[in-house]
């Protein structure tokens, strides 16, 4: 990996969007170099550097977002899990991880019964030593500042009340999800409309909140950088600071996402860090913001590169 790929990460960063040809010139390169650079990205292994994805709000569809830690009885075990759980129609993203839990997986569901659904079929077959759940009241992206100097708030996901979409949008949503960067021309051919109503309904479903963005998911490995999930208790309970807190937070440049949860273990954030020993350094800023910080749990992150929108 050199300079020229961190450059194609910082404008995709900016515009996942952004052709090839775009992103040739702003670099200085031809069309031909950047597909070839992002096709590397995408297929190095063993976990791809970048998997560019759309972002869709899952409260705006009448979903709710939880995370679930699952810690096998046997390591042994993982590899057979991930490809079980991986083609799992409710699973956002899924994180291999260590110490306490093998895996942290994004999944929604549309109520409590559905998501008990969701999970028992998961689960079912595999002896699990522990597991355990929360439900996201918000999820904050932020952009890999660290590598890309950006400093974006990406996509910003709430509890809010749903938007109603219709068979086009969920068409149109489906194709997106497959490819981000697919044409707008070729998105109406395959649906049999016209490009222009296409790109109607991704305004509407832009304005609504239904879209909230184009995010490239970047595994930093590749840049000798690693990556840890960390939770805590905050014990914040006034909105504003709360508000406050959330925006200090993307002010940290090694900070790429920020969840808030119901109950204990209040708050996450994902941290990308060349030595582990940075993270004492951003546990000891969080402390100065919130003096009664508890339960700080740090879990390795091997991989993350696999998310994929639901609808």
């Amino acid at each position: 990996m050199d300079k020229f790929d961190i450059k194609i990460l910082k404008e995709l960063e900016i515009n996942a969007r952004m052709s090839n040809s775009e992103i040739g010139k702003k670099i200085d390169r031809s069309q031909q170099f950047v597909e070839y650079r992002i096709n590397l990205m995408k297929k190095r292994k063993p976990w791809p550097i970048i998997t560019p994805q759309i972002i869709l709000n899952p409260y705006k569809m009448g979903l709710r977002s939880f995370l679930l830690f699952v810690k096998l009885e046997k390591t042994d075990d993982n590899k057979k899990f991930y490809e079980k759980i991986k083609t799992a129609s409710c699973i956002n993203w899924i994180i291999q991880s260590g110490y306490d839990f093998d895996f942290i997986i994004m999944l929604t569901s549309k109520n409590i019964g559905s998501l008990y659904e969701n999970i028992t079929k998961l689960l079912k077959n595999d002896k699990i030593y522990d597991f355990d759940l929360r439900e996201i009241t918000k999820h904050q992206m932020l952009s890999h500042s660290y590598l890309t100097n950006n400093n974006l708030v990406l996509e910003n996901n709430v509890i809010t009340r749903p938007e109603k979409i219709d068979d086009f949008d969920k068409k149109i949503l489906t194709l997106l999800i497959k490819n981000g960067k697919e044409k707008l021309v070729t998105i109406g051919t395959k649906l049999g409309i016209n490009y222009k109503t296409v790109q109607t309904h991704i305004k509407k479903m832009m304005a609504n909140g239904v879209i909230t963005g184009y995010r490239p998911f970047i595994n930093p490995g590749a840049f000798d950088y690693d990556s840890y999930f960390v939770r805590f208790t905050t014990n914040i309970k006034a909105d504003h600071d709360l508000t406050k807190f959330l925006k200090f937070l993307s002010e940290n440049e090694y900070i790429t996402d920020s969840f808030e949860f119901l109950g204990r273990f209040s708050n996450a954030i994902i941290i990308r860090v060349k030595k582990e020993t940075e993270i004492n350094l951003i546990l000891d800023k969080i402390r100065l913001e919130v003096p009664k910080l508890q339960d700080v749990k740090v879990y390795p992150i091997f991989d993350d590169s696999l998310y994929k929108s639901v609808i």
